[in-house]
């Protein structure tokens, strides 16, 4: 391991000045300067040497009884499925939970204030909006993901680096000096996939956006390696999605080369949002809720009953079968196993076959061993189980996309027309109040009635 690069080297006397970029002069953030380096070919090899790779996921965050959460993101985070899974396995994690989430990504922006020559109308700089949109939410712990669009679909260069690096910087010393937030979490950005690449300019003259660079995932890699450094930093943390998500790449495509997370190479498909959930839940010391151990009095010689009452799980979308059980496999999806005393049945071997039966319908077949060694709830299908928490992950994306849509008028240019019926604040806050309610209604635990049966 090469050793850690002196943070010295990477701080910078902020001045206003502006940066031409693919011959575009553009200025800078409000509130954001940079100091423009030279650096000599030499000295870029000792400081790209001296880079240190961290962990895939490194300190993570408690969840207080009435924390807020922001996540703050460009079009991905504005995407949103990634976020709406985390609200749902929070809700469903921890019943005390009283805070919120909010969804405060908007596509095209950067942290560093740049953007490509050719971008029309020029990329917009989060920082400049970071007063209206954050702090009037008074969070608790603030998610950001930044970085996709920060290269500018280029090759590595040590001026936008630096830049990004600024905007990152900023982007902390706001969250806790402005927004008086507790923790900040970042999120690596997620890789960019040359196999999916797509140029929208057949005849463009420099990279960007509709003519990506075709490595640029090179130069998401090593800002994602400077990001993992901030974990040093106290209320800092920092989960690698990058490493992650490209990690799952390069085992899937051992046997399917086509394999992809991202469908255009840069927005990820519902698997790749599924990776983006489970390490920001890791960041947030998610685990799926506890089950009951289950004593089954005996009330005949074949049929044994047991009536208990089961947290919602965490809801699973359709993803990638290959990484739902890979998770499993490796413990990386936290399973608690439901495990029946059956103290009456010690003299029956463990080979007996068993059939188990939730609610009048069968949800599991095997031995009365694998019974006894417990089974993992979440890993079966358990209707009502299963329709909670699919319910309760539709009220909360219905809830996020009327949300945002209101957040996003509320500051867009007025129209000359009226809002629709449904788009009015009356008609807005009665649809989330509805919803809140279908929220806490579908979060409550569920009684599940056993029949355990030999046969």
């Amino acid at each position: 391991m090469h050793p850690a690069i002196d943070s010295s080297v990477l701080q910078t006397t902020r001045t206003q000045r502006s940066l031409r970029i693919s011959g575009r002069r553009r200025a800078p953030c409000q509130s954001l300067a940079r100091r423009l380096l030279t650096i000599s070919s030499r000295l870029c090899a000792i400081l790209l040497a001296s880079w240190v790779i961290g962990q895939s996921v490194m300190a993570q965050v408690d969840v207080e009884e009435h924390d807020v959460i922001v996540f703050y993101g460009d079009s991905i985070t504005q995407g949103g499925q990634y976020v709406d899974l985390v609200e749902t396995w929070l809700l469903a994690s921890r019943p005390e939970w009283k805070g919120r989430i909010y969804n405060r990504g908007i596509s095209s922006e950067t942290l560093s204030g740049l953007t490509e020559a050719d971008h029309k109308p020029p990329r917009p700089c989060a920082l400049d909006r970071f007063t209206r949109d954050l702090p009037p939410l008074k969070p608790t712990i603030i998610v950001s993901c930044f970085g996709m669009n920060d290269g500018i679909y280029h090759p590595f260069d040590w001026n936008r680096f630096f830049a990004y690096r600024d905007g990152v910087l900023s982007m902390l010393d706001r969250s806790f000096g402005e927004a008086l937030a507790e923790d900040v979490i970042i999120l690596t950005p997620p890789p960019f996939d040359p196999y999916q690449r797509k140029a929208s300019d057949l005849k463009a003259t420099h990279f960007g956006y509709r003519f990506p660079y075709l490595n640029y995932d090179d130069t998401l890699g090593t800002y994602s390696q400077w990001l993992l450094t901030l974990s040093e930093r106290d209320h800092v943390h920092v989960g690698d999605l990058h490493g992650s998500m490209n990690d799952w790449l390069a085992r899937r495509r051992e046997e399917d080369v086509s394999f992809h997370l991202a469908p255009d190479a840069v927005h990820p498909n519902t698997t790749g949002h599924w990776l983006m959930a489970m390490t920001a839940a890791k960041m947030l010391s998610l685990q799926q809720p506890d089950v009951e151990r289950v004593f089954v009095p005996g009330n005949s010689e074949t049929i044994y009953r047991a009536s208990t009452t089961e947290n919602v799980p965490w809801f699973i979308p359709d993803v990638d079968e290959k990484l739902l059980a890979w998770h499993r496999e490796e413990g990386h999806l936290p399973q608690p196993a439901w495990q029946a005393d059956l103290s009456e049945l010690d003299d029956e071997p463990d080979d007996r076959q068993i059939r188990l039966t939730a609610n009048n319908e069968e949800v599991w077949l095997g031995t009365l061993g694998q019974l006894r060694d417990g089974i993992n709830l979440p890993s079966l299908e358990i209707p009502p189980l299963k329709a909670r928490a699919e319910k309760l992950h539709q009220a909360v994306a219905t809830r996020r996309k009327i949300e945002y849509q209101a957040w996003r008028r509320s500051f867009a240019p007025q129209k000359e027309t009226p809002p629709k019926p449904e788009e009015t604040p009356e008609a807005v806050a009665d649809q989330l109040s509805q919803l809140a309610t279908i929220i806490e209604v579908q979060r409550l635990p569920v009684i599940i009635n056993w029949v355990i049966e030999l046969r």
